[in-house]
């Protein structure tokens, strides 16, 4: 049986010279999807998962060459809608840019000053107004930029403790998203892991057994993507710097999100700021750029003016440099901070703050505007719940909010959520007790109607995708 289903299918020359793909495809590009098609089918068929017969397997596969070459040309980078809750979602581009970095990147998107300096016209340094622009923000003596803060790691650690020992506490080796983890980055940076203390205890003798004369360097890394509770305990930074510099040590603090922001007002109250782990004392302190701090992808050193000119020095420091476009991101941003606009015209930031009645008023009126336009065929409520900022940062924190969950009786939420995906622009939700929830606090408010409207278009298609949800369920490859 499945011999006479592989006899079926087209040779390539036929798909080469079928009308519906000639015109449309290049010719190359029918053979590179027909091959990857045809593959797909292949596959399926000795699997016992493939169930076209006769005319409809050509038929089959030169609708889906179409479906993959559409695909090809259209931008997998686009704008959606976040219904996750989860406001530095890491799939999603983590901190939504402010308008006033969108508008830089549009007006310099051509040829700009990135590496010159304007009253000579000879090269000049490409982060220089941002790191003075960190050194008034945070206090530090001297700052810089690299790519992101794992780029940021692996120099400050190859610049100041290569072929050294770093003493860190067991309980902050910690593994952040796509498998980085800190022992291993040092491993890469020519440094010498010395572990000290326990997962839930170390203390400050701990540190100060393991120094000896190829000591290079103290670490401490904020667990910021997870948290220790119970029968713990951790040695203070400010003893950390005192230990350190007894021995003539550089500390560094990895902080991980970075933070410019004092959270506290809002009830959080477990994370720092950049400006706090300055004053305490830390010589080097590494963050993100795109995370708390709200702008695009970077990794920001700040610290001791002697420590920062021998990261810039090192080798990799130009392997690691940003781009333009995220220098632009960056400085537009820090800007914000510095004019003190950061909490209404950074969107993280904004969406941080947002009050829970405002999120309800909101989800209660999108389900009242769906009862007057929409035809019932959807089932829509208005829930509480709760939201996260995502990317490692406050794991434990849950910040109050409301959602508008939707339920079709014929069709599943996997379905749905998918048919929301495929929506323009995508709307990316999340599915709990078979349930489509989509997120009020990760919603900017412009947004409200278009959902709306994207709820609408699919309630006029449901009996349509009703039918085809057992068929489309029992061909899935």
């Amino acid at each position: 049986m499945k011999e006479s289903i592989l006899r079926q299918l087209p040779k390539m020359d036929t798909l080469l010279e079928h009308p519906q793909l000639q015109g449309k495809i290049p010719r190359k590009w029918i053979q590179v999807l027909g091959n990857q098609v045809l593959d797909q089918i292949r596959n399926a068929i000795l699997e016992d998962r493939y169930s076209k017969k006769g005319d409809e397997i050509e038929t089959d596969i030169v609708e889906r060459i179409l479906r993959e070459w559409q695909d090809w040309n259209y931008p997998y980078f686009q704008r959606i809608i976040n219904g996750t809750g989860v406001i530095l979602h890491t799939g999603l581009g983590r901190a939504p840019l402010a308008e006033e970095v969108r508008e830089a990147l549009k007006q310099n998107s051509g040829y700009c000053m990135v590496e010159i300096e304007q009253e000579t016209g000879e090269r000049g340094v490409r982060e220089k107004k941002i790191s003075r622009l960190l050194q008034i923000l945070t206090g530090a003596e001297a700052a810089t930029v690299v790519n992101n803060n794992a780029g940021a790691t692996l120099i400050c650690l190859a610049a100041l403790a290569k072929d050294k020992e770093v003493i860190l506490s067991r309980g902050q080796m910690v593994e952040i998203g796509g498998s980085f983890r800190i022992p291993e980055v040092m491993k890469q940076s020519g440094a010498l892991l010395r572990e000290v203390g326990c997962t839930n205890k170390t203390h400050l003798n701990d540190y100060e057994e393991a120094i000896h004369e190829n000591t290079g360097l103290i670490l401490e890394v904020h667990t910021s993507n997870y948290r220790i509770q119970g029968f713990f305990q951790s040695v203070p930074t400010r003893e950390l710097v005192r230990l350190a510099e007894k021995h003539n040590l550089p500390f560094m603090y990895d902080m991980g999100s970075g933070n410019l922001a004092d959270l506290r007002p809002l009830g959080i109250h477990d994370e720092p700021t950049v400006q706090e782990k300055v004053e305490e004392g830390a010589h080097i302190l590494t963050f993100s750029g795109d995370k708390l701090l709200g702008a695009a992808q970077a990794g920001i050193i700040v610290g001791k003016r002697e420590y920062v000119a021998k990261i810039r020095r090192h080798p990799l420091f130009r392997a690691l440099r940003p781009g333009k476009l995220d220098l632009m991101a960056l400085e537009q941003t820090l800007l914000l901070y510095l004019k003190k606009q950061h909490w209404e015209r950074i969107p993280s930031l904004f969406l941080i703050k947002r009050n829970v009645e405002e999120l309800k008023i909101r989800a209660n009126n999108i389900l009242k505007e769906y009862q007057r336009k929409g035809q019932g065929r959807m089932q829509i409520t208005v829930e509480q719940d709760t939201s996260q900022i995502g990317s490692g940062a406050l794991p434990t924190h849950f910040l109050p909010s409301f959602s508008i969950t939707l339920q079709i009786p014929t069709m599943g939420a996997e379905k749905l959520a998918r048919i929301l995906r495929k929506a323009s622009p995508p709307v990316f939700a999340r599915i709990q007790h078979e349930k489509v929830w989509i997120n009020l606090r990760t919603l900017f408010p412009d947004e409200d109607q278009e959902l709306l409207r994207i709820l609408l278009e699919i309630e006029d298609k449901i009996p349509f995708l009703s039918q085809n949800t057992k068929k489309d369920t029992k061909n899935s490859q």
